[in-house]
Parts: C-alpha cells; structure tokens; sequence
C-alpha cells in the first residue's frame, strides 16, 4: 500500500468505538513522524517553543508557528503568526498573518515537518469502506507501519 492509499484509508477508515470525533493530525514527515494529535481545544498552537499545543522542536520552525482553529462544526482553519519559514498547505505558501480553510487530507509543512490534517466528525462520509473489501483493522496496522518505517527513516536521515 503506497503512502497515498495508506493516507487515503486512514482518512476514511470508520472511528473505533470509543474515540472522539476530534480532527487530528498526523505527522508523516521528520522527527515526529507516527504520532498523532487530537485537537481538542478550539484554538490550538504549533510551534518550536514549550508552552505551544504541539511542540516541534527544529530551529526553521518559528517559537509560535501556527495556530490551528476551529471556525465551525467540522470546519478548521490554520494561520501563519508571522512565522520566519512559512507554511506550506497543500503546496502552496501562506503569507505571513494569512488565515486559510482547512479540508479532510490536507498536508501542511513546516519546515521539515509534513502533517496530514483529517476531520472525523463521525466519519460522516456514508462510505463504509467493508463495501469495498477494505478491513478497519488492516487499515490501522497499515497506518501504525507507515508510522513505524518513517520514524525508521527519520532516524536514520539523523544517523547520516
């Protein structure tokens, strides 16, 4: 399963019972990469410096990079407070101050981090995915090995 489908099926797996509807973000790309972040306040900060909501700790990361907030129900936006190394959503660079909608599988880099922002909100997208032949639990062993190679990778890029 490439990196596409694995993001793709985490993104539309069905949420085990018992987890909350919290977006999340998964952090495929750097030091971090495998963890995964519940936003559960409105208003969350990402940055270098402790005291932010995510911490990442690389000298290109400004001491309070972003913030991620929620607009609406199920609708998110993420700003760029001014950072020195911007963002990148979806490959395209936020200006300074710029504020822009969030949508489910939108990738956001900062400097060597990538993350993948997803949206449960119930998992409202009336596709159950066992229609496809696609097993929830397979899904997430193919999401926990994805995590586990780049936390390899990212080791051994460090290593060199």
């Amino acid at each position: 399963m490439s990196i596409d489908d694995t993001k793709t099926a985490f993104f539309q797996a069905p949420q085990p019972e018992g987890e909350s509807d919290d977006p999340r973000i998964l952090v495929v790309g750097g030091p971090l990469a495998g963890r995964v972040f519940c936003l559960t306040d409105d208003s969350m900060s990402i940055g270098r410096r402790e005291g932010n909501d995510i911490i990442l700790r690389t000298a290109a990361v400004s001491k309070h990079h972003a913030t991620l907030r929620k607009a609406a129900h199920c609708q998110y936006q993420i700003t760029d407070e001014g950072s020195r190394n911007g963002i990148l959503l979806n490959d395209l660079r936020l200006s300074p101050h710029e504020t822009a909608d969030l949508a489910n599988g939108d990738t956001i880099n900062m400097a060597e981090h990538v993350l993948f922002f997803s949206v449960p909100c119930g998992r409202s997208t009336g596709v159950d995915l066992s229609d496809f032949g696609i097993d929830r639990k397979a899904v997430a062993l193919e999401v926990e090995s994805l995590g586990e190679l780049l936390n390899e990778l990212s080791s051994y890029r460090r290593g060199k």
